[in-house]
Formats: structure tokens, C-alpha cells, sequence
């Protein structure tokens, strides 16, 4: 996995960065933006 162009790095890091954020999601919960936990 050798991401050499420009673009391709972008993309590269744009996805590590969605990743993070669903592990992070995983990890601990959805806290304060969950929709079951809404007062209606």
C-alpha cells in the first residue's frame, strides 16, 4: 500500500481520520449525541 501522489494521500489521511472517529464512537459511546436518550 505505497500512496506516492498527492491525491492519493489525501485520501489516505482523510480516511484515517473517518476511521478514528468511528473507533473513538465505538470505544465510548455515542454520550450527548445519542437519539435515544432525547427528552422529547
Amino acid at each position: 500500500m505505497f500512496h506516492t501522489a498527492p491525491d492519493q494521500r489525501i485520501q489516505l489521511l482523510k480516511n484515517l481520520a473517518i476511521l478514528g472517529g468511528l473507533l473513538n464512537l465505538i470505544a465510548h459511546g455515542p454520550g450527548d449525541i445519542s437519539l435515544e436518550g432525547r427528552k422529547a
